[in-house]
């Protein structure tokens, strides 16, 4: 299941990157690292991104996908820099806070802080369903079971997924609510099919427990 949660949290970084034509060769420069970056070139990206900076000291945009790049080669303090400056040019990217708080909470351990930045996106973003899960997966880890399973909560009101069904289940059953377990268990089965193999031994098991709670 800690394999669950890490695919999961990793996954969530990749957000952003949108763009306005605001400035051609500027834009281009980005637009030529968003390439590069799906395409996994993270080096050449890296180097797409900086000659937007270059060409626009001031571009938010650039910043914050350079980070994403940065993540994904290695460089997390490097991109924590890049979320650093992005949110000072735009304090109203929620994506830019998200983003910093993933990099914070996955590979530096800062859970408080992570939390933090997981808050002001959602301030900013009411509706954040991806938040709401990194929100909840970093309160896990801290051993906050009950907010991580009303942050799981929220996200699955706002975009149900059957990872998330997942994982509430397993803060569930952390906290010996088998059958809760069992029933976001089964629904996440419902969702995806493909995970009956994987959760029925799981499943079976918190049935045993329950039955030996009653």
């Amino acid at each position: 299941m800690n394999k669950t949660i890490l695919i999961i949290l990793s996954g969530l970084i990749i957000i952003g990157c949108s763009s306005t034509k605001t400035e051609y060769s500027a834009e281009a420069c980005l637009e030529q690292g968003n390439t590069l970056l799906e395409s996994k070139t993270y080096k050449k990206a890296i180097a797409s991104y900086t000659k937007a900076i270059e060409l626009k000291p001031d571009y938010a945009n650039a910043y914050s996908c350079r980070g994403i790049a940065r993540y994904n080669k290695g460089d997390y303090d490097g991109a924590i820099q890049d979320y650093n400056k992005a949110i000072e040019l735009n304090p109203d990217d929620a994506k830019a806070y998200y983003n910093r708080g993933n990099v914070k909470a996955i590979k530096k351990n800062d859970y408080y802080s992570a939390i933090q930045d997981y808050n002001k996106a959602i301030e900013l973003k009411p509706y954040y369903a991806e938040a709401y899960c990194s929100r909840g997966l970093t309160k896990n880890k801290r051993g906050d079971y009950d907010g991580a399973i009303q942050d799981y909560t929220k996200a699955i009101a706002l975009k149900p997924d059957a990872l998330i069904y997942e994982i509430r289940g397993s803060s569930k059953y952390t906290k010996g609510d088998y059958d809760g377990a069992i029933a976001d268990w089964e629904q996440a089965i419902k969702l995806k099919p493909s995970k009956e193999k994987e959760l029925r031994p799981q499943i079976d098991k918190a049935k045993q427990k329950a039955k030996e709670n009653k």
